[in-house]
């Protein structure tokens, strides 16, 4: 091969194993001593994208830990076993950002406390016998985004929010009353408010929490630069006061209420966001009355239909399982018939709001779940 084949040969593969997967790279570079050569010397290791896999995790890190250039790590439906796991083996590693779709809580902890580089972190930690510490997220340095669910056991919940650090989105999902240790009704919530001082970083906030503190708007008077508030499963929040609270953020343009129930307040209070210029909404399970909880989301919004530019109004899979079951009661219809009657149903919805809002575009979207983080 002369040095024009070499050159282009060097220079035009990494373009192309750019695009591949990881394990289309690991094949490629059993193709010839060539491409295993441009492949170990480009920046092909740089993101590693797993999914549906069974991982050693131990054996996983070692492997990355050879290779230097690796900053992105997302490991999506992957069966993980972290048996003989040592945390030592990560401190040579670079990771900045990092997204694992099912982690024990053990794992979680030792990510956080042996890779400091982490700037983004996107987590589900399912149930275990550890309690996932929330304080180790303080110490952090270049911590930018934290997003996680946990429907486990959390601990120091008041500490990261007294040392968010550099962090600019928070979302913490699944934070049941059994999920929060010795602390059901937020008081621990309540405690961080009084005693934090103003944020002027923090653009994103997400909460799943049953009951809302009473005094939940003070905590967001506090993130001043706040642009959007994820809000889900709430059962009990003073609507008129959070949204009141809201409406006088200069900054705020993004609201969700995914499955949140709309209570007393709820009208007054958000005919007075003419911030928000992006709305998400979510029916609550338990309230199957789409009718009446239209009625009262669009007494709330009609008045916004001057600065609303995109609402989202979305069904989970629990009220879609939910509808065609009691259609199926009702016209006693094969499958097929039930779902025709469904997407009938949802046509003729979606064009009555884009009725009633004009100036705004609407979408209507299925199988919108709570503790999603990724979509």
């Amino acid at each position: 091969m002369d040095f024009r084949e070499s050159y282009v040969m060097h220079n035009t593969l990494p373009l192309v194993f750019r695009y591949l997967s990881l394990t289309d790279i690991l094949r490629c570079a059993q193709v010839c001593k060539l491409w295993n050569v441009v492949i170990e010397n480009t920046q092909s290791w740089k993101t590693i994208n797993l999914e549906n896999a069974h991982i050693n995790v131990h054996y996983m890190f070692k492997a990355l830990s050879e290779k230097h250039r690796v900053t992105n790590l997302r490991l999506i439906n992957c069966t993980l076993d972290v048996s003989d796991f040592d945390s030592n083996i990560l401190k040579e590693m670079q990771i900045k950002r990092l997204e694992i779709s099912e982690t024990p809580s053990v794992l979680l902890n030792s990510l956080s406390r042996e890779l400091p580089t982490l700037e983004a972190l996107k987590a589900k930690c399912y149930a275990s016998f550890n309690v996932l510490d929330l304080s180790v997220f303080s110490s952090l340095a270049h911590l930018t985004e934290l997003k996680l669910y946990c429907n486990r056991q959390v601990d120091h919940l008041d500490e990261l929010l007294l040392n968010l650090g550099q962090i600019r989105h928070l979302y913490l999902l699944g934070l049941t009353a059994e999920s929060i240790k010795t602390d059901p009704t937020g008081e621990l919530i309540r405690e961080a408010t009084q005693k934090m001082q103003e944020n002027d970083l923090l653009e994103s906030f997400g909460l799943d929490l049953e009951q809302l503190p009473i005094n939940f708007h003070i905590l967001l008077r506090k993130f001043v630069k706040l642009k959007k508030l994820r809000l889900e499963n709430c059962r009990k929040w003073d609507c008129r006061a959070v949204l009141t609270e809201i409406s006088l953020k200069p900054n705020f343009t993004h609201l969700e209420l995914i499955e949140v129930n709309v209570l007393d307040g709820f009208r007054n209070g958000f005919s007075l966001c003419k911030n928000v210029t992006h709305f998400i909404i979510v029916l609550n399970t338990p309230r199957f009355n789409l009718e009446a909880f239209t009625s009262d989301v669009m007494l709330a919004i009609q008045n916004l239909s001057s600065s609303l530019k995109k609402l989202t109004w979305g069904f989970s899979d629990r009220y879609l399982n939910y509808f065609l079951s009691v259609t199926d009661r009702i016209m006693n219809g094969s499958d097929l018939t039930n779902r025709l009657i469904l997407q009938r149903t949802f046509i003729k919805f979606e064009s009555d709001l884009k009725y009633l809002l004009q100036d705004t575009e609407v979408e209507i979207k299925m199988g919108m779940n709570a503790g999603n983080l990724f979509d």
